[in-house]
Order: structure tokens, then sequence, then C-alpha cells
């Protein structure tokens, strides 16, 4: 597994994602598109959370590494969250190899 997503959940609310990894540059897989995927969701769902909620998450982006933690968790913010998390296992869904998503309830 090269990219691993881990969703924190309590009482069906997500309160932790956690995006880490890279996907390796080899030519007979689609590993690059993957991670171009990922990284493209994932930009547009920061700037959505910081632009729609502002003030609502601790939001975290650098080389490999995305985390979104909920402070102030609303239903415009779990819809955010939501559509970050189908959007991720529609990537997972055609590229097991490469990401692995897995939800822990805390």
């Amino acid at each position: 597994m090269h990219i691993a997503v881990t969703v924190q959940m309590k009482q069906k609310a997500i309160s932790l994602l956690v995006i880490s990894g890279h996907a390796p540059v080899e030519p007979e897989e689609n590993f690059s598109l993957v991670c171009a995927q990922v990284s493209a969701i994932s930009v547009g769902i920061l700037n959505s959370i910081d632009t729609i909620c502002p003030n609502t998450c601790d939001l975290t982006m650098e080389d490999g590494f995305v985390s979104i933690k909920v402070r102030k968790s609303s239903e415009q913010v779990q819809t955010i969250l939501k559509t970050l998390l189908i959007q991720l296992e529609t990537v997972e869904y055609t590229n097991k190899k490469t990401i692995k998503i897995e939800k822990v309830e805390v």
C-alpha cells in the first residue's frame, strides 16, 4: 500500500481524517495518476472547508500528508468530509493496490 487513509468516526460523524504516503512513479502502473487524483481531491476539499466553514477544522497539508481534525462539527462540515470520503473510496475501488482506507470508531 502506498497511500493510507485513516478516518476516525464518533457516532457516525467524521472527527479526524488523515491521508499519508505517496504513490511511486512506475510507468507500468497508474500510481502517479492515483497520487494526482488524491492530491486534487484533497486540495479541493481543504479549500472548501476553509472557505465555507472557516475555523471549524485544523487543516494540515504537507508533502505526502493531509490531516483534517474537526474542532466544531456541523452539518456542512460533515457533508464536505463525507464527500471527500466518497471521492477517495471511488479512487480506492479502482486502485486497491495503491490506496487503502481504514475507518475506526473512537
